[in-house]
């Protein structure tokens, strides 16, 4: 179960360019496949070679070059009647330069004397050890305007800055967005919801132009210049958390039953531009978008804890569930992988139990005053979805017990504070640590003196026996942050980088193997 993440690639329309990471999945040949209205270009490998194959779907006179002048140029053409043509290219290693372990491709379409870029990306050779150090880094919840004019709060710019510099210095393999990159609801940008509700009042509802501002919020959000340069160099996987689609959603499900048209527009929005790449299980508008990579001698899994959420009823499907066992099954079985990393999106830690009772049962009047029961509501130890904390659990103990060399650490965002616990539910041996980035740029959160009152407080504390005894490890951070992974064969260092304009800081968190 050896999955290296071995290509990236920009994706590119009229709107965004984003780059998606590319995953071999489980000894399969082929590595990656982009799929557009005018190409469709597929990539497989072996041990020695890559093989790229490319077939366009309009006529024209085309040009493929490999690092610049690495190879000859490679021309072809393509006729009314050779759509279904597919132009093959293989790369030995043994072609390439000592030491080298990419080759960089451009494919071009010649128009007279012109020649216009269609796709480029890499090919790469490299094959890491499980020795070799390696980073990953995680980030949630992207709100950067200040009004409904979107115009852009002032401390953006720096945050973006200090991202973008940051990781152009760690040279991440893969970020992770943990969710809400966008929002669809706010009442600093643009309020979908309303817009919607509107619309149906007038019962002039159109879901095509619902659907297009959903395309519109995400261009809006990304195209700030150093956020959306850090789209285009670092290879990214997404997990939608609400705001992809509206606050609260799954957690409310009277309000989801008058909404169900507005999450299915989000969601079409949603697979174009976070979900059509990345290592998912299944595709496809209606299946989950749960992903998963293996490097040792680390192994991910990222949920999908929205598209079926419905509260009192389910976090996940049966059948992503049942793809998660076997993950853990196979990741069991490897013992080269010592660290097993869990995005879930949501905190399983984070308030006292007896305040997240309650809060979670506040009336309805009292939720259409406030607005906050939903976010309660969205917590794994929230009472509607103990279950499923249970089956999570269950799960964990069976492979902890199995394989106690292995290190599970949880890694979520939503909340809009930075933390970190550890906890050892009963039955494990080995505890576990859950670490929360959030937020990268929304600064409105819970005050410290409400969170002194409801959230875990320093220490031990244990009034849950699910859980086992809790401890604080971090204390909450307010300011925007996101999270380091480093990896190496010997341990995991977790670095929570934190944004000061005066003096930024860091959170250290070290896991020996």
């Amino acid at each position: 179960m050896r999955n290296l993440i071995s290509y990236t690639q920009r994706e590119k329309s009229k709107h965004y360019n984003i780059t998606l990471v590319r995953v071999s999945c489980m000894g399969m040949m082929k590595l990656w496949k982009i799929e557009r209205k005018d190409i469709v270009v597929c990539s497989y490998r072996n041990e020695r070679k890559r093989v790229l194959t490319v077939c366009p779907k309009s006529p024209g006179h085309y040009k493929i070059v490999f690092n610049g002048n690495f190879f000859a140029e490679k021309s072809f053409n393509i006729t009314q009647d050779t759509y279904s043509r597919q132009i093959a290219y293989t790369i030995d290693k043994s072609e390439l330069e000592t030491g080298e372990q990419v080759v960089r491709w451009d494919l071009l379409k010649i128009e007279g004397s012109a020649m216009k870029t269609v796709l480029d990306g890499e090919l790469v050779f490299e094959k890491l050890t499980a020795n070799d150090a390696r980073n990953y880094t995680f980030w949630s919840c992207n709100q950067p305007f200040v009004d409904r004019a979107q115009n852009v709060r002032k401390d953006v710019s720096g945050i973006y800055s200090w991202f973008s510099d940051t990781l152009r210095t760690l040279q991440p393999r893969v970020v992770i967005g943990l969710g809400d990159a966008v929002y669809a609801d706010s009442d600093n940008s643009v309020n979908i919801v309303k817009i919607y509700q509107n619309q149906v009042r007038r019962k002039s509802y159109d879901k095509d132009e619902i659907g297009d501002l959903y395309k519109l919020n995400y261009i809006a959000h990304w195209s700030i210049h150093d956020f959306s340069a850090i789209l285009k160099t670092h290879p990214h996987i997404f997990t939608p958390d609400d705001h992809e689609y509206y606050d609260g959603y799954g957690s409310e499900p009277q309000a989801d039953a008058k909404l169900e048209r507005l999450f299915s527009a989000g969601r079409l929005a949603a697979e174009e531009f976070i979900l059509s790449g990345g290592p998912r299980f299944r595709k496809g508008l209606h299946a989950e978008a749960h992903q998963f990579f293996v490097e040792e001698p680390a192994a991910c899994f990222v949920f999908d804890s929205r598209e079926s959420r419905h509260y009192k009823r389910s976090i996940m499907s049966e059948r992503q569930l049942k793809d998660f066992t076997e993950f853990l099954a196979k990741t069991e079985q490897n013992q080269n992988v010592r660290l097993l990393i869990l995005s879930v999106s949501v905190p399983l830690v984070f308030l006292r139990k007896g305040w997240e009772d309650f809060l979670a049962q506040v009336p309805d009047f009292v939720q259409d005053v406030f607005h906050f029961r939903d976010d309660v509501r969205d917590s794994w130890s929230s009472p509607g979805n103990i279950e499923y904390l249970r089956i999570l659990f269950e799960l964990l103990r069976k492979l902890d017990s199995n394989r106690p060399d292995l290190q599970i650490v949880l890694i979520s965002g939503d909340i809009h504070v930075a933390n970190a616990f550890s906890f050892k539910p009963r039955g494990f041996q080995r505890s576990l640590y859950q670490i929360t980035s959030s937020s990268l740029c929304n600064p409105h959160h819970l005050p410290s003196f409400i969170r002194s009152v409801v959230a875990i407080p320093k220490g031990k504390y244990k009034e849950w026996n699910l859980y086992g005894t809790i401890r604080r490890l971090w204390e909450d951070v307010d300011k925007p942050n996101f999270l380091q992974c480093r990896v190496d064969g010997e341990g995991v260092v977790f670095i929570l980088h934190v944004y000061d304009e005066e003096s930024p800081m860091e959170k250290k968190l070290e896991i020996l193997f």
